[in-house]
């Protein structure tokens, strides 16, 4: 199987139109409708010729040439049909055609082109590399999970991935079998694409919707806010749904016992080392092009696509520096301002400053030490006190703090200034976690009230409310007696809001801004993970002990559900929950984040449980990860699993945390991806794909992420990319796209059959055993541009025709099949394109990696295209032919085995063990004659010729003919571009075999077991290099000396000063006997110091120069044993 990337899939789509406008001329010329690239013609078309006012992507005569070998292939569409079939069947093929399938056509009449691009396909009848039995039970237990999710989701008005979701709601009762239910998204015309930004710069930011009260009655009901209307003078309850606690501990069980299933685990880690060697494969075969898809777009880069930092806290959000001028700035202008009480009595900024005896002049970033050190690793209580400036907790109330003397003034301007800094930059854009702790009701009123009074208000800003678990401070101080006060002070002021709008006007426009909920705290902290059915309800619970992270957050979520299904009825803004999850602690909490949270923040310890990291990935779970904050508190950079997920295809943003403790730049999250790029070596394209998640998962309005993605985001695939926003091209995308379509469709089909299986008739006899393996392929993979190809391929093989001469010329052994390669190399070139035969049947029986060598060799330039209607390897060919053999005869194959492995056994028993070893043909005397001759032999017939300089024809490479040949390797192996193709070719067959291994492990295995009478402990090894002198073990060596010692102490052994000298009087001179004999005293194994390691091979050690005769004893010890 190859991959299929000749023949060009259309769909139905629409026309690109790029919509961004900028204040330069030149920008708006290369953002206006009329000139984008692609408005009116499908994108990335490899060969289609550029328009005279265009400047070529590449160079005349190569687009020329493109064109001609196009336009073969279209006269040979016809005989590709069975290639097409083909690839089809295989995985990659079967995405392909499952992503054309899946598409959901559009009124207009353009056609959109999926990219053109290497894809690798894994052929065979079992692609997942684990047993049925075990596929089958994982599948089941994944399809459980999703559709879990799913249940909550769609209960809590949150957002669940459409692809996944198309597949769960296909296993549900009432839909057809073997249909996949499509998801209608809202069609959008050309008129509908936004070319202006969606904000009006003169509207009044805080302007909404004004719906009437309700006059519903809100109350608590076990720790869930529910609402009653009266009817007829009776109360009822509103009937809005949400999972109850009940069903909420069930579900949690489920999934823990999931996650410490063995199989299952062992399934989840097989497909995610998968995922990330097929993610490998992609880079190395598809870099380029990728590349040169982003460089076809003009005015896009990284640097001026839509960033969201989804993870930052208004509290920080300010690097140290800032804060460290905004205070100087403070209080040299407003230092008689009175900005606390301290004991009743008003305090002025300047009073602050001189209680602490401090001026403007003494202040420094040192003296402010907010930023996070060494000090803070696994220290989550020093680094909560890094948010106190000078350590004093008065200047955080001062100036960090929204509730305090002075309502959060100052607070309030270095946001303000903060966001004045992410409009300046255009591109980056910031959600900012806001503070509610519960303590009062009033906590509500009092931030929004800080907002409009301040008007703290950005376009480029949206807010997140984090509620930090706090609750036992709270009750230790005796602020409140239950956790359902706690609930109580939280989430009913947004009940009252919502009934009555006008009851708080303020909060109503506050709330218009927040997109979602967050937990926060140290998730380190010891608790019990678990919940058990009879948990106490949040009136019940008033000990001084803090509830643990599943208790939290689903009284959050159950609470946020109500709250979203009565604001969607008023036609307000619903809300999300966006946790701290996965940072530290247990993996409970990650399994929460699963099941309660649309998006997490962290997610660290997916790296330790493969199962919820598979269930990441299927169900398209956003991750707002934070390489240099956890680099501080938890995890090292290196260590950092972020550069893993993105390869394995979770979605991954790239988020700052906390600036202030953190970075050092005006730009923290440029900082961020400019660090993750340099120690991960990301690429533009992975950062790219990094930036459009971060505008994904943010809670930005619909409206402005069409403005900054395209009007078509929210498609699957590519048709939901616009290049020309993104920067993200289309090749990653469908990439992405087909391969999660892969993991699905494997899934739920091996769930629904071992689903059938069990509810329907169990078969007469058992299947035949399944000898058809994956196999991992590509066709013409070449990874680099075709000039640098062909010159790699000459290099390549001047130097493999270079050792095949001298492996010739000494008689040693050069691979046949490599020679013949060679050989049909040098005659397969002719001006009318003739290939000789033996190219033919090269390429017939040997894989197209190495025949893509030789064709690129060649002057031919279409030589390479002559063959594609080839037929499949021989390999496959073998295998097909062998799995018939078993379908008609299974024991034939297991007897062929015993038949060919018999035979050695046979010629073992045949061997003369009585023989003599040294008999051997003793040829007759030829009675030559040799002279040396520059170095080397040459040998005559006799002297005669030897006079006349007639040797016999015994090749030889000459010595000049060496140093020549040696000096072009030289220059080969420096060669900038050879290096490069060498390595990317290595790490290709390295990412190539893991597949392989993870494909076909099992099947090897299988195949052993069948072989009676072997296994690894008899069968041949052979140690290729082992030294004479110390082929024993230092054991073995003490044994012997102390035997030779006691048996044969009389014998001569040596020469002492020209006398000889027995074994005894050796010893005797080091004063040493066999009983003193041991390991240690011999001092022959090698230690650390690599330069002792020649010194072992003297026993009893060296001694110094000063002890002549000893070392002199010594060394003949070593020489009389090693002769």
């Amino acid at each position: 199987m190859y991959s299929f990337d000749k023949d060009l899939w259309h769909v139905r789509g629409r026309a690109r139109v790029d919509s961004e406008t900028q204040e330069d001329a030149e920008e708006k010329r290369s953002e206006s409708p009329t000139s984008a690239v692609g408005a009116e013609a499908p994108r990335e078309l490899p060969n289609e010729l550029s328009a005279p006012y265009e400047v070529p992507q590449f160079p005349i005569e190569q687009i020329e040439k493109k064109l001609l070998i196009q336009r073969q292939l279209n006269v040979k569409a016809a005989e590709c049909a069975q290639s097409v079939r083909s690839f089809a069947g295989s995985e990659a093929g079967g995405a392909l055609e499952e992503a054309v399938r899946l598409r959901i056509p559009d009124d207009d009449e353009v056609d959109i082109v999926l990219p053109h691009f290497q894809r690798v396909a894994i052929s065979g009848e079992d692609t997942s590399g684990v047993p049925l039995e075990d596929l089958q039970q994982a599948s089941s237990y994944l399809v459980q999970a999703l559709e879990i999710r799913k249940r909550y989701m769609e209960m809590s008005q949150q957002s669940y991935s459409t692809i996944t979701a198309r597949f769960v709601r296909n296993m549900e009762a009432d839909a057809p079998q073997n249909h996949l239910p499509t998801v209608k998204v809202p069609k959008s015309h050309i008129a509908d694409h936004i070319v202006h930004p969606p904000f009006k710069e003169n509207k009044d930011p805080w302007e909404c919707p004004n719906p009437d009260a309700k006059g519903y009655t809100i109350k608590s009901d076990r720790g869930v806010f529910n609402l009653y209307r009266q009817e007829g003078g009776v109360e009822s309850r509103v009937p809005y749904k949400y999972i109850t606690l009940t069903q909420y501990i069930q579900d949690m069980n489920t999934m823990c016992n999931m996650i410490a299933d063995g199989p299952l685990k062992s399934f989840c880690y097989r497909r995610l080392s998968y995922l990330s060697s097929k993610f490998q494969l992609h880079v190395l075969l598809n870099e380029l092009r990728e590349l040169a898809s982003q460089k076809a777009v003009p005015h896009r880069d990284f640097y001026n696509i839509r960033k969201v930092d989804t993870h930052i806290h208004a509290a920080s959000c300010m690097n140290q520096k800032h804060l460290l001028r905004f205070i100087k700035k403070t209080l040299k202008n407003h230092a008689d301002e009175v900005v606390t009480l301290h004991k009743g009595t008003p305090m002025t900024l300047k009073a602050v400053f001189q209680s602490m005896n401090l001026s403007t002049y003494d202040l420094t970033v040192d003296m402010l030490d907010v930023h996070a050190d060494r000090n803070t690793f696994h220290r989550f209580d020093k680094f909560n006190a890094k948010y106190n400036p000078i350590g004093e907790s008065r200047l955080r109330e001062v100036f960090l703090k929204t509730d305090n003397y002075m309502n959060g003034k100052y607070f309030a301007r270095i946001i303000k200034e903060v966001a004045f800094d992410l409009e300046e930059s255009k591109y980056q854009n910031a959600e900012l976690r806001l503070s509610i702790y519960g303590k009062s009701p009033t906590e509500w009123a009092k931030l929004a009230r800080w907002a409009i009074q301040y008007d703290v208000h950005s376009n480029n800003v949206r807010w997140l409310i984090q509620i930090p678990r706090l609750y036992d401070i709270f009750k230790s101080n005796k602020i409140m007696n239950n956790f359902q006060e706690f609930l109580s002070n939280i989430f009913q002021p947004l009940f009252e809001v919502t009934n009555d709008p006008n009851s708080n006007i303020e909060l109503h426009k506050f709330l218009t801004h927040v997109v979602g909920f967050d937990s926060v705290d140290d998730e380190s902290k010891p608790e019990n993970p678990m919940l058990d059915p009879d948990v106490k309800i949040p009136e019940q619970w008033d000990d001084e002990e803090n509830p643990p992270y599943a208790y939290y957050l689903y009284y959050m979520y159950a609470n946020m559900t109500v709250l979203n299904h009565f604001r969607k009825e008023q036609g307000l803004n619903t809300f999300v929950l966006r946790p701290h999850c996965g940072e530290a602690g247990p993996v409970q909490h990650l399994v929460c984040g699963f099941m309660l949270a649309e998006n997490i923040s962290h997610g660290l310890l997916l790296r330790k449980v493969p199962v919820l990291q598979y269930l990441y990935y299927l169900a398209q779970i956003y991750i707002a990860m934070s390489p240099l904050s956890n680099n501080s508190l938890f995890l090292n950079y290196h260590r950092n699993p972020l550069p893993e997920f993105l390869a394995r295809g979770l979605c991954i943003t790239l988020s700052t945390d906390d600036p202030l403790q953190f970075h050092f730049t005006k730009e923290p999250l440029m900082e961020e991806y400019s660090i993750a790029a340099q120690v991960w070596k990301l690429s533009s394209c992975d950062m790219c794909e990094l930036a459009r998640n971060s505008v994904l998962m943010s809670g930005f309005p619909h409206e402005m992420k069409q403005y900054w993605l395209g009007p078509n985001y929210m498609k699957e695939g590519v048709a939901g990319n616009d290049i020309t926003r993104t920067n993200v091209p289309d090749i990653r995308i469908s990439f992405r796209y087909e391969t999660l379509l892969d993991e699905l469709t494997n899934i739920f089909k091996s769930h629904l059959s071992a689903y059938q299986y069990s509810n329907g008739p169990a078969p007469s006899t058992p299947p035949p055993p399944n000898i058809n393996a994956p196999i991992v392929s590509l066709k013409r993979p070449s990874l680099v541009p075709l000039e640098e190809l062909s010159a790699a391929a000459s290099f390549l093989t001047e130097a493999l025709d270079l050792r095949r001469r001298y492996m010739e010329v000494s008689h040693q052994s050069f691979p046949p099949d490599l020679a013949s390669f060679l050989a049909a190399h040098k005659t397969s070139s002719s001006p009318r394109h003739h290939v000789s035969p033996n190219v033919v049947k090269a390429m017939k029986e040997w894989d197209y990696d190495a025949v893509d060598l030789q064709m690129a060799a060649t002057p031919n330039d279409n030589l390479a295209y002559e063959f594609d209607d080839i037929p499949s390897k021989w390999s496959e060919i073998t295998i097909s032919t062998a799995h018939e053999e078993a379908s008609e005869n299974p024991d034939k194959m297991s007897n062929n085995v015993r038949t060919s492995f018999g035979s050695q056994e046979d010629t073992e028993a045949n061997l003369q063990e009585s023989s003599d070893p040294w008999s051997c043909v003793i040829p007759s005397n030829k009675n030559y004659v040799y002279r040396w001759h520059g170095g080397v032999v040459h040998i005559y017939r006799n002297e005669f010729d030897m006079q006349v300089s007639q040797p016999l024809n015994y090749q030889c490479v000459p010595f000049n003919q060496y140093v020549e040949d040696l000096n072009k390797l030289g220059e080969m192996i420096a060669n900038g571009p050879l290096k490069s193709f060498c390595y990317r070719r290595l790490s290709y067959l390295f990412s190539k075999f893991k597949m392989h291994v993870l494909l076909n492990e099992i099947h090897e295995l299988a195949l052993q077991k069948a072989v009676p009478h072997k296994d690894f402990y008899n069968i041949r090894k052979v140690d290729t290099h082992i030294h004479a002198a110390s082929c024993m073990t230092q054991k073995h060596l003490v044994r012997f000396m102390k035997r030779a010692l006691r048996q044969r102490a009389g014998e001569q052994v040596a020469l002492r000063g020209g006398r000889p000298c027995t074994l005894r009087s050796l010893f005797r001179d080091m004063r040493l006997e066999a009983h003193d004999l041991n390991v240690d005293l011999l001092d022959v194994h090698a230690v650390k110091n690599f330069t002792l390691t020649t010194r072992s091979y003297t026993r009893c050690g060296l001694c110094s120069s000063t002890y002549t005769s000893t070392c002199t004893t010594s060394t003949s010890i070593c020489t009389m044993y090693t002769r």
